[in-house]
């Protein structure tokens, strides 16, 4: 929440470190548990507690494989997206003819992306589109059929349609 304060988007990458520490310290807790059991109930016991950790983690990353999978093809969808943003930005007549339109628009979830290709700023991308302007859509959202910013470049995933003069 601090970090979206202070301009960085609010994507889940930057809950991977905070979750890499928990992790961590789950680890450091399990090895302290089977240390005390060790000295508690001898070596035994303390090797059938780490065989049952063992068997959740097992289990717990089995039964996580499918989300997994899933996470990295739509990781790997949204690169390729991002690819094709700068695609579109060529075929747009490139990032300063796009920057001389007027304000950018995009979708909420395009924000970071179009932001970052333009070398904007997030506040400089908006959701709410007015005109003059252009709005740099995915394809299928509402945006890119808005009446409002015809279209001019398009690549399969992406529209630019613009409200202003040729720049």
């Amino acid at each position: 929440a601090l970090m979206t304060q202070g301009g960085f988007s609010g994507n889940l990458r930057y809950v991977v470190l905070p979750v890499a520490f928990v992790c961590v310290l789950a680890g450091a807790g399990w090895v302290e548990a089977v240390r005390y059991v060790r000295r508690r109930g001898g070596p035994l016991a303390a090797v059938s507690l780490a065989r049952i950790g063992l068997a959740g983690a097992g289990y717990a990353a089995r039964a996580a494989e499918p989300e997994w999978s899933r996470s990295v093809a739509a990781t790997v969808r949204e690169a390729n997206g991002i690819d094709e943003l700068a695609n579109l930005i060529a075929l747009a007549g490139g990032r300063d003819a796009i920057n001389r339109c007027g304000p950018i628009y995009s979708g909420r979830f395009e924000v970071p992306a179009v932001a970052w290709q333009l070398h904007r700023h997030l506040e400089d991308v908006d959701i709410f589109p007015l005109t003059p302007g252009v709005a740099l859509a995915m394809r299928g959202s509402a945006l890119a059929h808005d009446p409002r910013f015809p279209t001019y470049a398009g690549t399969a995933r992406w529209v630019a349609g613009r409200a202003c003069g040729r720049p």
